[in-house]
């Protein structure tokens, strides 16, 4: 990990990476699939990768529960007290079951689905 004392390049001599897969607890004690066949990936994804004097970070986190529900919003919250980054919104996406592929279809989320006055919140716990 000394890396710092090469001279300045664009690929460092160093550089370690590696993934960590994990599913939420919370969702796998309370999933929120509306039926068992759908083909969706559960699973989210810490990507880390050191090198170059840098730390970058790579999450895909993947929330299974409504986009607009009431019980995503809070647990949003409580994840994102803890995060060494800040969520940003334009990031996120819904995704739909697909027929043929386990990560389905993803769509984009309105600009303003997490501010107050948003569409968000139409559907109860």
């Amino acid at each position: 990990m000394d890396d710092d004392k090469f001279p300045k390049q664009q690929m460092g001599p160093v550089r370690l990476s590696f993934s960590y897969w994990f599913l939420w607890t919370k969702f796998e004690q309370a999933p929120y699939w509306s039926s068992q066949n759908e083909l969706r990936n559960p699973r989210s994804n810490l990507g880390i990768s050191l090198g170059g004097g840098k730390l970058f970070l790579q999450p895909t986190f993947v929330f299974p529960a409504p986009w607009n529900s009431r019980i995503l919003d809070d647990f949003i919250s409580q994840v994102e007290e803890r995060l060494p980054f800040q969520f940003r919104n334009q990031y996120f996406k819904r995704s739909l079951p697909g027929k043929l592929s386990r990560r389905g279809r993803m769509l984009k989320l309105p600009k303003n689905w997490r501010e107050k006055t948003g569409p968000k919140n139409v559907m109860q716990e």
